[in-house]
């Protein structure tokens, strides 16, 4: 039963036949998360060559080899947030930002989002997120 749900819950196995259309422009893809390769791996074999982003992923990983072609490897950290994980969420939103009506942005996000893409609001420093974050998994909070 283990290796069914695991197996079920594979990019491979549980995305096609939910993509979007393709979109008359641009399409961008920001995959984050422990799932991130395979699930840019999905998106670039349902959309081939007109899509690309970057992948948003454990930086302990060494995965950055299997990157999709067009795809940039963004190594952040997890489970607590560090500078690598600031630098992808604003590499997120650069990309975001950069697109025009005529694009899409599709964001695949699994397990791990919250620290591999971290940018705390203004007036709450990294540290306070780090300390936050500790302290949590230390009171044994579920996610």
């Amino acid at each position: 039963m283990w290796r069914a749900a695991v197996e079920a819950a594979l990019p491979s196995a549980c995305l096609p036949g939910h993509w979007p259309a393709a979109p008359n422009g641009h399409l961008a893809v920001i995959a984050c998360g422990k799932a991130a390769m395979g699930m840019a791996a999905a998106a670039a074999r349902h959309y081939g060559d007109r899509c690309g982003g970057i992948v948003i992923f454990p930086g302990g990983a060494d995965c950055a080899a299997t990157v999709p072609p067009g795809f940039r490897p963004w190594p952040a950290s997890h489970p607590y947030p560090d500078e690598h994980s600031l630098a992808a969420a604003q590499a997120a939103l650069e990309l975001a930002a950069s697109l025009g009506r005529r694009d899409l942005l599709l964001v695949l996000l699994s397990g791990g989002g919250s620290a591999l893409m971290c940018l705390p609001i203004a007036g709450v420093a990294l540290s306070d997120k780090q300390s936050l974050t500790r302290q949590l998994l230390a009171s044994g909070a579920a996610i």
